[in-house]
Protein backbone atom coordinates (compact mmCIF):
# COMPACT_ATOMS: atom_id res chain seq x y z
CA UNK A 1 0.00 0.00 0.00
CA UNK A 2 1.04 3.46 -0.95
CA UNK A 3 2.19 5.31 2.02
CA UNK A 4 0.51 8.41 1.48
CA UNK A 5 -3.08 6.06 0.96
CA UNK A 6 -2.52 4.54 4.60
CA UNK A 7 -1.63 7.83 6.00
CA UNK A 8 -4.67 9.37 4.84
CA UNK A 9 -6.82 6.25 6.03
CA UNK A 10 -5.11 6.93 9.39
CA UNK A 11 -5.70 10.34 9.58
CA UNK A 12 -9.73 9.12 8.49
CA UNK A 13 -9.26 7.27 11.40
CA UNK A 14 -8.61 9.70 13.92
CA UNK A 15 -10.85 12.03 12.64
CA UNK A 16 -14.03 9.93 13.07
CA UNK A 17 -12.55 9.01 16.43
CA UNK A 18 -12.16 12.56 17.44
CA UNK A 19 -15.63 12.93 16.31
CA UNK A 20 -17.02 10.78 18.42
CA UNK A 21 -15.19 11.75 21.49
CA UNK A 22 -16.70 15.01 20.92
CA UNK A 23 -20.12 13.91 20.24
CA UNK A 24 -19.59 11.47 23.56
CA UNK A 25 -18.55 14.74 25.49
CA UNK A 26 -21.39 16.76 24.32
CA UNK A 27 -23.79 13.76 25.54
CA UNK A 28 -22.09 13.41 28.51
CA UNK A 29 -21.98 17.39 29.15
CA UNK A 30 -25.46 17.58 28.91
CA UNK A 31 -26.25 14.55 30.80
CA UNK A 32 -24.38 16.10 33.56
CA UNK A 33 -26.06 19.62 33.42
CA UNK A 34 -29.63 17.43 33.55
CA UNK A 35 -27.79 15.20 36.33
CA UNK A 36 -26.12 19.41 38.00
CA UNK A 37 -29.87 20.26 37.86
CA UNK A 38 -31.16 17.52 40.18
CA UNK A 39 -31.21 14.49 37.37
CA UNK A 40 -35.11 14.84 37.48
CA UNK A 41 -35.61 15.46 33.41
CA UNK A 42 -36.61 12.30 32.61
CA UNK A 43 -39.51 13.19 35.38
CA UNK A 44 -40.45 15.88 33.26
CA UNK A 45 -42.97 16.75 30.59
CA UNK A 46 -39.81 17.68 28.27
CA UNK A 47 -38.01 14.29 29.09
CA UNK A 48 -40.93 11.91 29.01
CA UNK A 49 -40.17 9.15 26.11
CA UNK A 50 -43.81 9.32 25.70
CA UNK A 51 -45.22 12.60 26.22
CA UNK A 52 -42.17 14.61 25.82
CA UNK A 53 -40.55 17.54 23.88
CA UNK A 54 -40.49 16.49 19.37
CA UNK A 55 -39.49 19.40 17.22
CA UNK A 56 -37.73 16.89 15.32
CA UNK A 57 -40.04 13.90 14.44
CA UNK A 58 -37.21 11.66 13.19
CA UNK A 59 -36.15 11.51 16.91
CA UNK A 60 -37.51 10.21 19.69
CA UNK A 61 -39.74 12.14 22.22
CA UNK A 62 -37.95 13.51 24.88
CA UNK A 63 -34.54 12.98 23.25
CA UNK A 64 -31.68 15.61 24.74
CA UNK A 65 -31.56 16.59 20.56
CA UNK A 66 -34.49 17.76 20.30
CA UNK A 67 -33.05 21.10 21.69
CA UNK A 68 -29.38 20.21 21.83
CA UNK A 69 -27.51 19.18 18.48
CA UNK A 70 -23.50 19.88 20.23
CA UNK A 71 -22.28 21.22 17.19
CA UNK A 72 -22.51 22.95 13.90
CA UNK A 73 -22.25 25.58 11.53
CA UNK A 74 -23.14 28.33 13.73
CA UNK A 75 -23.41 26.89 17.33
CA UNK A 76 -25.70 28.62 20.13
CA UNK A 77 -25.41 28.53 23.69
CA UNK A 78 -25.59 25.40 25.34
CA UNK A 79 -25.18 23.08 22.09
CA UNK A 80 -28.77 24.68 21.28
CA UNK A 81 -29.80 24.21 17.56
CA UNK A 82 -31.11 28.29 17.58
CA UNK A 83 -30.70 31.31 20.04
CA UNK A 84 -31.18 30.68 23.51
CA UNK A 85 -33.97 33.51 24.38
CA UNK A 86 -38.20 32.76 24.33
CA UNK A 87 -38.20 31.91 20.52
CA UNK A 88 -36.80 28.60 21.56
CA UNK A 89 -39.11 27.85 23.95
CA UNK A 90 -42.17 28.65 21.15
CA UNK A 91 -41.17 26.53 18.65
CA UNK A 92 -43.16 24.28 20.56
CA UNK A 93 -45.14 26.38 23.20
CA UNK A 94 -47.03 28.28 20.89
CA UNK A 95 -50.39 27.16 21.91
CA UNK A 96 -52.10 27.03 25.69
CA UNK A 97 -51.41 24.04 27.57
CA UNK A 98 -53.01 24.92 31.34
CA UNK A 99 -52.72 27.91 32.76
CA UNK A 100 -50.78 29.17 29.94
CA UNK A 101 -52.37 30.85 27.50
CA UNK A 102 -49.86 30.89 24.52
CA UNK A 103 -47.70 32.97 23.12
CA UNK A 104 -49.41 35.95 21.89
CA UNK A 105 -50.95 36.26 25.19
CA UNK A 106 -47.76 35.82 27.22
CA UNK A 107 -46.47 38.41 24.99
CA UNK A 108 -48.87 40.73 26.33
CA UNK A 109 -48.22 40.46 29.96
CA UNK A 110 -46.68 42.28 32.56
CA UNK A 111 -43.76 39.87 33.47
CA UNK A 112 -43.18 39.47 29.02
CA UNK A 113 -43.28 43.67 28.49
CA UNK A 114 -41.09 43.92 31.90
CA UNK A 115 -37.75 46.17 31.02
CA UNK A 116 -36.26 44.95 34.33
CA UNK A 117 -33.83 42.63 34.11
CA UNK A 118 -33.34 39.40 36.64
CA UNK A 119 -29.49 37.53 36.09
CA UNK A 120 -28.73 40.06 33.62
CA UNK A 121 -31.65 38.65 31.27
CA UNK A 122 -34.91 40.61 30.89
CA UNK A 123 -37.64 39.44 32.93
CA UNK A 124 -39.38 37.86 30.45
CA UNK A 125 -37.45 35.27 30.01
CA UNK A 126 -39.41 31.87 30.57
CA UNK A 127 -36.33 30.72 32.00
CA UNK A 128 -35.93 32.89 34.69
CA UNK A 129 -39.12 31.08 36.20
CA UNK A 130 -38.48 27.39 34.08
CA UNK A 131 -35.60 25.14 34.25
CA UNK A 132 -36.35 23.07 31.00
CA UNK A 133 -34.34 19.99 32.65
CA UNK A 134 -36.55 20.26 35.72
CA UNK A 135 -36.16 21.09 39.57
CA UNK A 136 -37.00 19.41 42.31
CA UNK A 137 -35.76 18.34 45.93
CA UNK A 138 -36.19 14.93 48.08
CA UNK A 139 -39.99 15.60 47.80
CA UNK A 140 -39.95 15.17 43.88
CA UNK A 141 -39.56 17.28 40.70
CA UNK A 142 -41.49 20.10 40.90
CA UNK A 143 -44.59 20.62 39.36
CA UNK A 144 -44.91 22.94 35.25
CA UNK A 145 -40.85 22.55 35.71
CA UNK A 146 -39.95 25.63 37.52
CA UNK A 147 -36.91 26.51 39.00
CA UNK A 148 -38.10 26.49 42.44
CA UNK A 149 -41.35 25.11 44.31
CA UNK A 150 -44.67 27.48 44.11
CA UNK A 151 -44.44 30.84 45.94
CA UNK A 152 -40.63 30.64 46.07
CA UNK A 153 -40.51 31.32 42.24
CA UNK A 154 -42.40 34.44 43.02
CA UNK A 155 -40.13 35.60 45.79
CA UNK A 156 -36.96 35.61 43.02
CA UNK A 157 -38.08 38.52 42.28
CA UNK A 158 -40.86 39.38 44.84
CA UNK A 159 -38.67 38.66 47.90
CA UNK A 160 -36.49 40.44 50.46
CA UNK A 161 -33.62 40.06 48.27
CA UNK A 162 -32.44 41.78 45.17
CA UNK A 163 -35.57 42.91 43.17
CA UNK A 164 -36.02 43.96 40.06
CA UNK A 165 -37.05 47.14 39.35
CA UNK A 166 -40.78 47.60 39.80
CA UNK A 167 -40.95 44.32 41.71
CA UNK A 168 -42.79 44.74 44.90
CA UNK A 169 -42.13 42.60 48.19
CA UNK A 170 -44.68 40.08 48.30
CA UNK A 171 -42.98 37.78 50.83
CA UNK A 172 -43.01 40.63 53.84
CA UNK A 173 -46.46 41.28 53.26
CA UNK A 174 -47.37 37.48 53.32
CA UNK A 175 -45.48 36.81 56.50
CA UNK A 176 -47.24 39.49 58.30
CA UNK A 177 -49.66 38.10 61.63
CA UNK A 178 -53.12 37.91 58.78
CA UNK A 179 -52.10 36.79 55.66
CA UNK A 180 -53.16 34.33 52.63
CA UNK A 181 -49.94 32.29 54.16
CA UNK A 182 -48.76 30.72 50.91
CA UNK A 183 -45.74 29.21 52.65
CA UNK A 184 -48.15 26.79 54.66
CA UNK A 185 -48.95 24.26 52.37
CA UNK A 186 -47.32 22.59 49.24
CA UNK A 187 -48.20 20.36 46.78
CA UNK A 188 -52.08 20.97 46.86
CA UNK A 189 -52.73 23.71 43.96
CA UNK A 190 -54.33 22.34 40.87
CA UNK A 191 -55.92 25.02 38.94
CA UNK A 192 -57.18 22.93 36.22
CA UNK A 193 -58.22 19.80 38.31
CA UNK A 194 -60.55 22.56 40.87
CA UNK A 195 -61.73 24.48 38.24
CA UNK A 196 -63.30 20.84 36.93
CA UNK A 197 -65.12 19.65 40.13
CA UNK A 198 -67.67 22.05 39.67
CA UNK A 199 -70.33 19.82 40.18
CA UNK A 200 -69.00 18.55 43.62
CA UNK A 201 -70.17 20.26 47.04
CA UNK A 202 -67.76 20.48 49.02
CA UNK A 203 -64.91 20.70 46.52
CA UNK A 204 -62.98 17.93 47.48
CA UNK A 205 -59.94 20.23 46.05
CA UNK A 206 -60.18 23.00 48.04
CA UNK A 207 -61.47 21.47 51.28
CA UNK A 208 -60.58 19.38 54.43
CA UNK A 209 -56.74 18.24 54.19
CA UNK A 210 -56.46 20.38 50.58
CA UNK A 211 -57.68 23.03 51.63
CA UNK A 212 -55.02 25.83 50.59
CA UNK A 213 -53.70 29.30 49.30
CA UNK A 214 -51.02 29.99 46.32
CA UNK A 215 -49.95 32.41 44.53
CA UNK A 216 -51.37 31.06 41.44
CA UNK A 217 -54.54 30.69 43.03
CA UNK A 218 -54.96 34.44 42.35
CA UNK A 219 -52.93 35.18 40.13
CA UNK A 220 -51.84 33.96 36.55
CA UNK A 221 -48.05 34.84 35.90
CA UNK A 222 -48.38 34.00 32.23
CA UNK A 223 -51.52 36.70 31.58
CA UNK A 224 -51.79 39.04 34.38
CA UNK A 225 -50.93 43.05 33.97
CA UNK A 226 -49.99 45.93 35.86
CA UNK A 227 -52.71 47.77 36.30
CA UNK A 228 -55.60 48.62 39.33
CA UNK A 229 -59.36 47.66 39.69
CA UNK A 230 -61.56 50.51 38.70
CA UNK A 231 -62.84 52.41 42.23
CA UNK A 232 -66.12 52.11 43.13
CA UNK A 233 -66.78 49.36 41.06
CA UNK A 234 -66.88 45.36 41.93
CA UNK A 235 -64.83 44.55 38.21
CA UNK A 236 -62.04 42.52 38.55
CA UNK A 237 -58.27 44.74 37.91
CA UNK A 238 -55.77 43.68 35.26
CA UNK A 239 -53.89 41.69 38.36
CA UNK A 240 -56.22 38.74 37.74
CA UNK A 241 -56.79 37.97 34.49
CA UNK A 242 -56.40 34.52 33.15
CA UNK A 243 -57.30 33.46 36.54
CA UNK A 244 -60.72 32.05 37.54
CA UNK A 245 -63.91 32.39 40.07
CA UNK A 246 -66.75 30.66 40.47
CA UNK A 247 -70.04 32.86 39.82
CA UNK A 248 -73.26 32.41 41.79
CA UNK A 249 -76.85 31.73 41.02
CA UNK A 250 -78.45 33.72 43.84
CA UNK A 251 -81.75 32.68 45.49
CA UNK A 252 -84.15 35.72 45.62
CA UNK A 253 -85.01 34.37 48.87
CA UNK A 254 -83.13 36.69 52.00
CA UNK A 255 -80.64 34.70 53.45
CA UNK A 256 -80.36 31.84 51.16
CA UNK A 257 -77.06 30.28 49.94
CA UNK A 258 -77.16 30.47 46.01
CA UNK A 259 -77.96 27.40 44.24
CA UNK A 260 -75.52 26.56 42.10
CA UNK A 261 -72.13 27.85 40.83
CA UNK A 262 -70.49 28.28 37.25
CA UNK A 263 -66.65 28.21 37.16
CA UNK A 264 -65.98 31.91 35.43
CA UNK A 265 -62.60 32.12 33.06
CA UNK A 266 -61.25 35.75 33.97
CA UNK A 267 -60.77 37.10 30.47
CA UNK A 268 -62.25 40.35 30.75
CA UNK A 269 -62.13 43.43 33.27
CA UNK A 270 -65.00 45.58 32.32
CA UNK A 271 -67.58 42.27 32.63
CA UNK A 272 -66.25 39.90 35.36
CA UNK A 273 -66.58 40.46 39.20
CA UNK A 274 -63.99 39.95 41.85
CA UNK A 275 -66.43 38.55 44.46
CA UNK A 276 -65.92 35.64 42.30
CA UNK A 277 -62.83 34.85 42.75
CA UNK A 278 -63.13 34.92 46.83
CA UNK A 279 -66.45 32.93 46.49
CA UNK A 280 -64.14 29.85 45.19
CA UNK A 281 -62.47 29.65 48.79
CA UNK A 282 -64.57 31.37 50.87
CA UNK A 283 -68.34 29.73 50.51
CA UNK A 284 -70.38 26.97 50.26
CA UNK A 285 -68.99 26.29 46.83
CA UNK A 286 -65.39 25.43 48.83
CA UNK A 287 -66.15 23.44 51.89
CA UNK A 288 -70.08 22.87 51.94
CA UNK A 289 -71.95 23.03 55.01
CA UNK A 290 -69.12 22.93 57.57
CA UNK A 291 -67.25 25.67 57.75
CA UNK A 292 -63.16 25.39 58.25
CA UNK A 293 -61.64 27.93 61.09
CA UNK A 294 -59.14 30.50 60.14
CA UNK A 295 -55.64 30.73 61.32
CA UNK A 296 -56.88 33.49 64.24
CA UNK A 297 -59.42 30.51 65.12
CA UNK A 298 -62.38 31.89 63.97
CA UNK A 299 -65.08 29.79 62.23
CA UNK A 300 -65.42 31.33 58.37
CA UNK A 301 -68.86 32.36 56.96
CA UNK A 302 -70.83 31.45 53.83
CA UNK A 303 -69.79 34.76 51.98
CA UNK A 304 -72.27 33.31 49.50
CA UNK A 305 -74.86 33.86 51.56
CA UNK A 306 -74.08 36.81 53.19
CA UNK A 307 -73.79 38.93 49.87
CA UNK A 308 -76.82 37.54 48.17
CA UNK A 309 -78.69 40.75 46.70
CA UNK A 310 -81.82 38.92 48.09
CA UNK A 311 -80.67 39.85 52.04
CA UNK A 312 -82.37 42.97 53.43
CA UNK A 313 -78.84 44.76 53.40
CA UNK A 314 -75.63 43.55 51.82
CA UNK A 315 -72.38 45.59 50.69
CA UNK A 316 -72.66 46.42 47.29
CA UNK A 317 -69.50 43.60 46.44
CA UNK A 318 -71.89 41.70 43.89
CA UNK A 319 -72.56 45.54 41.87
CA UNK A 320 -76.00 45.71 42.00
CA UNK A 321 -77.32 49.14 40.34
CA UNK A 322 -78.76 52.06 42.06
CA UNK A 323 -82.31 50.73 40.76
CA UNK A 324 -82.04 47.50 42.74
CA UNK A 325 -80.00 48.33 45.77
CA UNK A 326 -82.44 48.77 49.13
CA UNK A 327 -82.46 52.70 49.57
CA UNK A 328 -82.91 52.20 53.44
CA UNK A 329 -79.78 49.37 53.94
CA UNK A 330 -77.36 49.96 56.32
CA UNK A 331 -74.84 50.30 53.82
CA UNK A 332 -76.17 52.57 51.45
CA UNK A 333 -78.07 54.73 54.27
CA UNK A 334 -80.29 57.25 53.36
CA UNK A 335 -81.20 58.53 50.41
CA UNK A 336 -78.82 61.33 51.66
CA UNK A 337 -75.51 60.71 50.59
CA UNK A 338 -73.66 63.69 52.73
CA UNK A 339 -73.57 60.44 55.77
CA UNK A 340 -70.97 59.04 53.11
CA UNK A 341 -67.22 59.52 52.69
CA UNK A 342 -66.96 61.14 49.08
CA UNK A 343 -66.40 59.82 46.83
CA UNK A 344 -68.62 56.66 48.57
CA UNK A 345 -72.41 57.13 48.21
CA UNK A 346 -76.03 55.22 48.99
CA UNK A 347 -75.84 52.96 45.93
CA UNK A 348 -72.14 52.63 45.22
CA UNK A 349 -70.72 49.34 43.62
CA UNK A 350 -67.42 47.91 45.54
CA UNK A 351 -65.17 45.09 46.10
CA UNK A 352 -63.93 42.88 48.69
CA UNK A 353 -60.44 44.29 48.22
CA UNK A 354 -61.93 47.72 49.19
CA UNK A 355 -62.18 46.46 52.98
CA UNK A 356 -59.92 42.93 52.75
CA UNK A 357 -56.57 44.47 51.52
CA UNK A 358 -52.96 45.41 52.92
CA UNK A 359 -52.61 48.11 55.21
CA UNK A 360 -50.71 51.02 54.23
CA UNK A 361 -47.61 50.05 55.61
CA UNK A 362 -44.65 51.06 53.26
CA UNK A 363 -43.98 48.90 50.58
CA UNK A 364 -47.26 47.06 50.53
CA UNK A 365 -49.03 46.75 47.79
CA UNK A 366 -52.94 46.35 46.77
CA UNK A 367 -54.60 43.19 47.37
CA UNK A 368 -54.79 41.14 50.21
CA UNK A 369 -51.78 39.75 50.65
CA UNK A 370 -50.86 40.74 54.03
CA UNK A 371 -51.91 43.46 56.97
CA UNK A 372 -51.14 43.99 60.68
CA UNK A 373 -54.80 43.88 61.00
CA UNK A 374 -57.50 40.59 61.77
CA UNK A 375 -59.31 39.82 59.56
CA UNK A 376 -56.59 40.78 56.72
CA UNK A 377 -58.10 44.24 56.64
CA UNK A 378 -56.52 47.68 55.58
CA UNK A 379 -57.46 49.40 58.99
CA UNK A 380 -58.42 48.38 62.59
CA UNK A 381 -61.52 46.55 62.98
CA UNK A 382 -62.76 46.19 66.50
CA UNK A 383 -65.91 44.00 66.08
CA UNK A 384 -66.09 43.55 70.10
CA UNK A 385 -64.92 46.62 71.20
CA UNK A 386 -66.79 48.63 74.11
CA UNK A 387 -67.53 52.11 74.07
CA UNK A 388 -64.01 53.80 74.13
CA UNK A 389 -62.91 52.06 70.64
CA UNK A 390 -66.20 51.78 67.65
CA UNK A 391 -68.05 54.88 68.93
CA UNK A 392 -66.46 56.78 66.77
CA UNK A 393 -64.58 58.85 69.86
CA UNK A 394 -61.03 60.44 69.86
CA UNK A 395 -58.53 57.94 68.06
CA UNK A 396 -61.07 55.73 66.44
CA UNK A 397 -62.08 57.88 63.35
CA UNK A 398 -59.14 55.81 61.47
CA UNK A 399 -61.46 52.17 62.40
CA UNK A 400 -63.01 50.60 59.33
CA UNK A 401 -66.21 51.63 59.27
CA UNK A 402 -65.27 55.01 58.72
CA UNK A 403 -63.65 54.93 55.79
CA UNK A 404 -66.87 54.98 53.49
CA UNK A 405 -69.25 56.17 56.45
CA UNK A 406 -69.45 59.75 58.16
CA UNK A 407 -67.21 59.64 61.01
CA UNK A 408 -68.43 62.79 62.24
CA UNK A 409 -72.51 61.74 61.31
CA UNK A 410 -71.88 58.54 63.37
CA UNK A 411 -69.39 58.67 65.80
CA UNK A 412 -68.96 62.38 66.83
CA UNK A 413 -72.67 64.49 66.78
CA UNK A 414 -73.37 67.70 65.42
CA UNK A 415 -74.82 66.93 62.65
CA UNK A 416 -78.75 66.80 62.20
CA UNK A 417 -80.91 63.71 62.19
CA UNK A 418 -81.85 64.04 58.37
CA UNK A 419 -78.66 62.00 57.49
CA UNK A 420 -79.59 58.77 58.65
CA UNK A 421 -82.61 57.01 59.19
CA UNK A 422 -82.32 56.07 62.24
CA UNK A 423 -83.65 59.39 63.79
CA UNK A 424 -86.33 60.17 66.15
CA UNK A 425 -87.41 63.74 63.91
CA UNK A 426 -84.35 65.88 63.41
CA UNK A 427 -82.95 64.11 66.18
CA UNK A 428 -79.87 60.94 64.92
CA UNK A 429 -80.22 58.44 66.95
CA UNK A 430 -76.65 57.16 66.78
CA UNK A 431 -75.77 59.91 68.59
CA UNK A 432 -78.44 60.01 71.59
CA UNK A 433 -78.06 58.22 74.95
CA UNK A 434 -77.00 55.18 75.34
CA UNK A 435 -76.02 54.25 71.73
CA UNK A 436 -73.39 57.22 71.73
CA UNK A 437 -72.00 54.46 74.21
CA UNK A 438 -72.54 51.77 72.28
CA UNK A 439 -69.83 50.14 69.77
CA UNK A 440 -71.49 49.44 66.20
CA UNK A 441 -71.63 45.60 66.89
CA UNK A 442 -74.08 46.41 69.77
CA UNK A 443 -76.35 46.54 66.93
CA UNK A 444 -75.02 45.75 63.93
CA UNK A 445 -73.43 42.62 62.51
CA UNK A 446 -69.80 41.74 63.17
CA UNK A 447 -69.50 40.09 60.40
CA UNK A 448 -70.78 42.99 58.26
CA UNK A 449 -70.52 41.82 54.55
CA UNK A 450 -74.23 41.17 54.70
CA UNK A 451 -77.17 40.06 57.17
CA UNK A 452 -81.20 38.95 57.72
CA UNK A 453 -82.73 41.84 58.49
CA UNK A 454 -82.60 45.60 57.46
CA UNK A 455 -79.55 47.50 58.46
CA UNK A 456 -77.34 44.51 59.56
CA UNK A 457 -79.27 44.95 62.71
CA UNK A 458 -78.05 41.83 64.67
CA UNK A 459 -80.29 40.18 67.75
CA UNK A 460 -78.35 38.72 70.76
CA UNK A 461 -79.82 35.37 70.23
CA UNK A 462 -77.96 35.19 66.70
CA UNK A 463 -75.09 34.63 68.28
CA UNK A 464 -71.26 34.74 67.15
CA UNK A 465 -70.45 35.24 64.54
CA UNK A 466 -72.44 37.76 63.89
CA UNK A 467 -73.00 38.82 67.59
CA UNK A 468 -69.89 39.29 69.91
CA UNK A 469 -70.82 41.58 72.31
CA UNK A 470 -71.00 39.89 75.84
CA UNK A 471 -75.53 39.76 76.42
CA UNK A 472 -76.24 42.76 75.76
CA UNK A 473 -78.21 44.03 72.82
CA UNK A 474 -81.23 44.28 70.60
CA UNK A 475 -83.81 40.61 70.85
CA UNK A 476 -86.14 42.78 68.53
CA UNK A 477 -86.55 45.58 66.22
CA UNK A 478 -88.90 47.01 64.19
CA UNK A 479 -88.39 48.74 60.82
CA UNK A 480 -89.62 52.45 60.82
CA UNK A 481 -90.14 53.79 57.57
CA UNK A 482 -89.12 57.24 56.94
CA UNK A 483 -87.25 57.03 60.28
CA UNK A 484 -89.41 57.95 62.85
CA UNK A 485 -88.09 55.10 65.63
CA UNK A 486 -89.16 55.30 69.30
CA UNK A 487 -87.88 53.61 72.08
CA UNK A 488 -90.76 51.06 71.55
CA UNK A 489 -88.93 50.17 67.94
CA UNK A 490 -86.47 48.21 69.90
CA UNK A 491 -86.27 45.52 72.24
CA UNK A 492 -83.39 45.05 74.45
CA UNK A 493 -81.40 42.70 77.21
CA UNK A 494 -81.33 44.66 80.76
CA UNK A 495 -78.36 47.17 80.23
CA UNK A 496 -79.76 48.38 77.40
CA UNK A 497 -82.26 51.60 77.74
CA UNK A 498 -82.53 51.58 80.84
CA UNK A 499 -83.87 48.36 80.98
Amino acid sequence: MPLQVGWNRQLSRCFRAACAAIASLVLVGLTLRAGADGGYYTRTAHGSAITGAQRDTSLPKGSCAQCHVGHGTAPQDFGLWTANNNDLCYTCHSTSLRSYFGQTQYNMSGHSISTSSMNGKPVGYCTQCHNPHGSGDVLGAYPHMTSRNEEDTCFVCHGTGFRPTGAIDMQTQVNRAYSHQVTNQRGRHDSSAESSSVAVNPNPLLSGSNRHVECADCHNTHVAKPGLRAPLSSNIGEMLLGTWGVRPTFSTAPWTAPTSYTVEPFQATATQQEYYLCLKCHSSWAYGSVPPYTTDGTRETDQGLEFSPGNPAYHNVTGQTSSIVPTDDVVFGSSNPPAYVSPWGPNSAMACTDCHVSDSSPGSARGPHGSQFNYLLRKRFKAVAGASDNTGRTGTQSDLCFVCHDFGTYGQGGNGGNRTNFRKDSDNLHLKSDHARAGCFQCHSAVPHGFKRRHLIVYVSDGPPYYLVGGQGITSYTHANGGAYSINSCATTSGCHGD
